[in-house]
């Protein structure tokens, strides 16, 4: 018989165990998820942006928070699962008690290294001189105007893809 059909079954199986476990674990534990923050105003676009994303890389209120349960603590749960926040900045977002709220929330996250924050503006009227976005954003990040939720949504796949990439080295390969 050939030496090429020769093969350990126990090594080859072990190696392939060895090679999806990363990915297992990252699955069952370290899901990366993109928490999507806007005003309902832009629903149609951060629906195309879910539908660019996939439901399970995004974090949309009226998608995941439980329907009778106190919104401040939904999106406290929903800040613990999440990787990266996203802020859409319009101008009814500016104006948002609610987003307000998530933004400074969000901000001891971001400054401790644990959640990568991802502005974009999806609002042509509103540029990165406004002063209703908060300073901090205003200074830190290059603020440009999207007009495409597809554009939005591969921009948001390159980060999640980066992090996983970070955290599972091996997968790159």
């Amino acid at each position: 018989m050939s030496d090429c059909f020769n093969i350990d079954i126990t090594d080859t199986f072990a190696k392939f165990k060895l090679y999806i476990s990363k990915p297992l674990i990252f699955m069952k534990e370290k899901i990366v998820k993109a928490f999507l923050s806007h005003s309902s105003a832009q629903n149609d676009f951060i629906h195309e942006v879910v539908r660019w994303l996939g439901n399970d890389s995004c974090i949309v209120d009226e998608f995941t928070f439980e329907n009778a349960h106190k919104t401040m603590n939904e999106i406290a749960k929903a800040f613990e699962g999440t990787s990266i926040f996203v802020f859409f900045i319009s101008k009814e977002s500016l104006d948002s008690s609610w987003v307000n709220d998530e933004i400074s929330n969000i901000r001891d996250y971001v400054d401790e290294g644990k959640v990568k924050f991802l502005p974009f503006i999806i609002d042509s009227e509103i540029d990165h001189s406004n002063t209703k976005i908060k300073q901090w954003i205003r200074h830190d990040y290059n603020l440009q105007y999207y007009h495409s939720p597809r554009l939005v949504a591969r921009k948001i796949k390159e980060e999640i893809r980066n992090i996983v990439w970070d955290n599972y080295p091996d997968l790159r390969e």
